[in-house]
Formats: C-alpha cells, sequence, structure tokens
C-alpha cells in the first residue's frame, strides 16, 4: 500500500472542477455575438433618427458595426452587456451607442 501519492480520479476531480468553472461565463452571462450587439446599435440609431435611414442605410451601418466587432469583440460585448442587452436590444441607446462608436 503507498502513502501519499493521489489516485489518478482524485486528481482529475478538481482539475475539472476547475475547468468547468473557468469555462463558465463570468455573471452568468453569454457572450453575445455581434450581429445580436450590432442588431442594437442600428435600433438604438433608429430610435435617435426615426424615419431618416433606408433599409440600404441599416445594412450598412450593420455591417460596418459587425466588422468593428469582429475586430473588437470583447470591448463590443462588454458595452452591450453594461447596456443590459438582450435580443438586440439595450436598456440606454446613448451610453451603449457612444460604448460602441469608443470601441470600434
Amino acid at each position: 500500500m503507498r502513502t501519499g501519492s493521489a489516485t489518478p480520479m482524485k486528481t482529475l476531480g478538481p482539475i475539472l472542477s476547475l475547468a468547468l468553472i473557468l469555462a463558465a461565463p463570468a455573471n452568468g452571462l453569454m457572450a453575445a455575438d455581434c450581429r445580436e450587439i450590432c442588431q442594437a446599435y442600428v435600433n438604438c440609431v433608429e430610435q435617435s433618427y426615426p424615419g431618416d435611414s433606408t433599409e440600404a442605410q441599416k445594412r450598412s451601418i450593420l455591417e460596418g458595426c459587425e466588422t468593428g466587432c469582429n475586430s473588437h469583440q470583447d470591448s463590443s460585448n462588454t458595452c452591450y452587456q453594461e447596456a443590459d442587452g438582450q435580443n438586440g436590444q439595450v436598456a440606454s441607446c446613448d451610453e451603449f451607442s457612444a460604448c460602441i462608436l469608443q470601441a470600434n
């Protein structure tokens, strides 16, 4: 009988637990994809300037936002989460839009 050595299962348990903890998103928030983040931005532009944007302009704004978001996804996602973003909507367009413009 050996003493002082851990069995593989005893060692593996804490490692798996740590991996699961590290894999879980902070504060239970899931990272949003750029499409969702940028849809919120387009919605904010439309809210700020109702009826002023054509469908072509909205598509252009969305594509430009997605290009910036894909390059700076962490900061874009932070803006979205801090603005209580869900399903392409945010609680405060002013704060969110300013943050997105600064991040991208």
